[in-house]
């Protein structure tokens, strides 16, 4: 049965990353980078150079022409930067036919999102994101969560603050996936953290170094804090909403998980599961440690198109209108 009216037993996590998700800022960039050519560098698709495949502009520099090099080594990164930073201008001067319609992009993005010297009232946060808390809002209660490898939570946080919003809190993401919230020693795991994530706006910063560590490996990102069957305590509906520019939803079987993997019990009504162990951004945690893939009934990752979210007031809430109603929550204009 869907869900028309505000139901008080219907709770949505509003969980973001932060950087090129719903804002443009992001400082684990160089000075240098200009992130709306960042992003049209990834966003159009050609081939660049004689004998390779169609990539976008980005993965050409990143993978062909800085090939085999960390894309994370601080000199590597500041020339991969410089190299896709001219983008625009490269198209340009080789007469690219892409170019017209990438300054038409770039043109609309920099008057919407641009530095706008002395009147520049700071991080400017997407439309889209307000839009799809207030219309979540409308059908169920919905606290929002975001999370950073960067520095650029306070910031964040000065800009909601300035936008109305109250009750903001800072934690840090521990291993394993535990909140550590300023100001405070306890680590909250489980349906405690989740008891607390309901009744505030956290902003998580994850730590960069652990990830890279740890390979990359989608247990050492951003925990993503639901429950794999969407029920919480005795009546209440939980459905946590995972938007990241970078996420990859791999699954893989779970006959191949061994326990000590994170995961602990294998649940029979889950047949594919997200892999803890490859290359990705983020990774679901069940709060009682069930299998849990990115299709379960209390959770939903989308993969964010930036300029899209930034462009389209309507993007968040259009991509999670259909997920969201086959969970039977029915989201009203």
């Amino acid at each position: 049965m869907s869900v028309t009216l505000k139901n008080p037993n219907l709770h949505v996590f509003g969980i973001f990353d932060i950087n090129n998700t719903m804002t443009f800022t992001d400082s684990t960039k160089g000075k240098k980078s200009n992130p709306f050519i960042s992003q049209l560098a990834e966003r159009f698709k050609a081939v660049w150079k004689e004998n390779t495949e169609e990539m976008s502009y980005k993965d050409f520099v990143q993978k062909i022409e800085f090939k085999d090099q960390d894309k994370y080594n601080p000199q590597i990164k500041e020339a991969q930067e410089g190299k896709i930073n001219n983008f625009l201008n490269y198209l340009k001067e080789i007469k690219h036919p892409l170019y017209e319609k990438t300054l038409t992009v770039y043109s609309e993005l920099e008057e919407k999102y641009g530095d706008k010297g002395e009147n520049d009232t700071g991080i400017k946060i997407f439309p889209s994101f307000y839009y799809f808390v207030s219309l979540i809002r409308k059908v169920a209660t919905c606290s929002v969560v975001l999370m950073t490898f960067g520095n650029d939570g306070k910031k964040v946080g000065d800009a909601l603050s300035k936008n109305g919003w109250e009750n903001i809190s800072y934690a840090k993401m521990q291993p394993g996936g535990g909140l550590k919230f300023e100001g405070e020693e306890a680590i909250l795991q489980g349906a405690e953290l989740l008891n607390r994530l309901k009744k505030t706006t956290a902003i998580v910063q994850v730590s960069f170094e652990h990830w890279k560590e740890n390979a990359c490996q989608a247990s050492s990102g951003k925990i993503v804090p639901c429950v794999a069957d969407g029920v919480f305590g005795e009546n209440e509906k939980v459905v946590s909403v995972f938007f990241d520019d970078n996420l990859d939803k791999k699954i893989i079987k779970a006959s191949t998980i061994k326990k000590e993997d994170l995961i602990e019990e294998k649940s029979p009504d889950l047949l594919n599961v997200a892999n803890p162990k490859v290359k990705n951004i983020a990774f679901p945690k069940d709060i009682n440690n069930k299998m849990i893939n990115w299709n379960a009934p209390g959770i939903i990752g989308i993969s964010v198109d930036t300029i899209k979210a930034a462009l389209d007031p309507n993007y968040f809430i259009g991509k999670a209108r259909k997920p969201l109603n086959k969970r039977g929550i029915t989201i009203l204009n």
